[in-house]
């Protein structure tokens, strides 16, 4: 017999059985049968058993029985057919809310689609100029960290610039390793690891040129519990106010080198925000550095709380 798979939720009902002549009558679907069974695929034995009786067909089959036996049968069959009417409000039940479910589902992937497809990232030529200009001009600009069907969304608050190996804070004045590293590309991301954590920093010069500029901190905006979850804390203000701190709450590391943050399909992209906002911004010297240049080279948001 061929079987059809049931629904999700299954109920257990127990079969009561009547004796006569050595023959079993079930009065419950039998295991391997459901609602959605097609008929045709069904022997006419196992219909038989299936299907509800009718009164007539206990008179005929049970004439010899006593009365109280015709009415213990048939109570038993109307029973049954409330069983019947049980497993098709159940069928019923269960697919409005499996559908439900994948609509739901359908519906929040959506509007992650729909956010991806409006999203305006930032183009390649924004990066081809001078790193102070680039840090400048990323404060209030949104980093978006693509985690599945996610997106982890903040707004970039604070920044740094670096240059070639004639700036003594910069990486690429300590070798030629890091400032090849630097010198790649304009628009991708170059991420190292200080102190046990890693620093996101976007590759930005003109050409021929070596430069990067440090994110230092961003707002959180969108997916805020999951950065929580990634930072192991419930504090806001302490999520995301440091260049190791915002990459532990979007998840980067070493995967997300050497990646263009102005095309769509990265896991990481730098956007325009949907509406553009007035800010202050304050210039400072850079920090965690033993030797500096003599003009600051920090830039931030005055008055934001990350």
């Amino acid at each position: 017999m061929r079987e059809c798979c049931s629904l999700p939720i299954i109920i257990f009902l127990p079969s009561q059985y009547i004796e006569e002549d050595s023959v079993k009558y079930n009065l419950v679907p039998p295991l391997g049968l459901s609602a959605r069974t097609p008929r045709e695929y069904v022997s006419p034995y196992l219909r038989s058993r299936f299907e509800p009786r009718s009164a007539a067909f206990f008179s005929s089959r049970c004439s010899n029985l006593s009365r109280e036996r015709k009415a213990a049968i048939l109570d038993r069959t109307r029973r049954r057919g409330l069983y019947n009417a049980i497993f098709k409000i159940f069928k019923h039940l269960n697919i409005l809310l499996l559908y439900g479910s994948i609509l739901n589902f359908y519906f929040e992937n959506l509007l992650n689609f729909r956010m991806v497809f409006e999203m305006r990232t930032i183009p390649k030529k924004f990066y081809e100029r001078s790193p102070d200009v680039v840090a400048l001009e990323l404060l209030g600009k949104l980093l978006c960290r693509k985690i599945d069907d996610k997106i982890l969304t903040g707004r970039i608050v604070e920044t740094e610039a670096y240059f070639d190996k004639h700036d003594p804070a910069s990486r690429a004045a300590m070798s030629e390793k890091w400032q090849e590293k630097m010198s790649r590309a304009p628009g991708k991301t170059f991420v190292y690891m200080v102190h046990n954590n890693w620093l996101l920093n976007i590759v930005a010069h003109a050409s021929c040129e070596v430069g990067a500029v440090l994110i230092r901190a961003v707002e959180p905006l969108k997916e805020i519990e999951l950065m929580k979850k990634y930072r192991k804390i419930d504090n806001i203000k302490q999520l995301t106010n440091g260049p190791g701190k915002l990459t532990k709450a979007l998840k980067i590391d070493k995967t997300l080198d050497n990646i263009p943050v102005y095309e769509k399909k990265s896991s990481l992209i730098i956007i325009y925000p949907e509406k553009k906002e007035k800010f202050e911004i304050i210039k400072a010297f850079r920090i965690g550095v033993k030797k500096d240049l003599p003009e600051p080279m920090r830039f931030y948001i005055k008055g934001n709380e990350f």
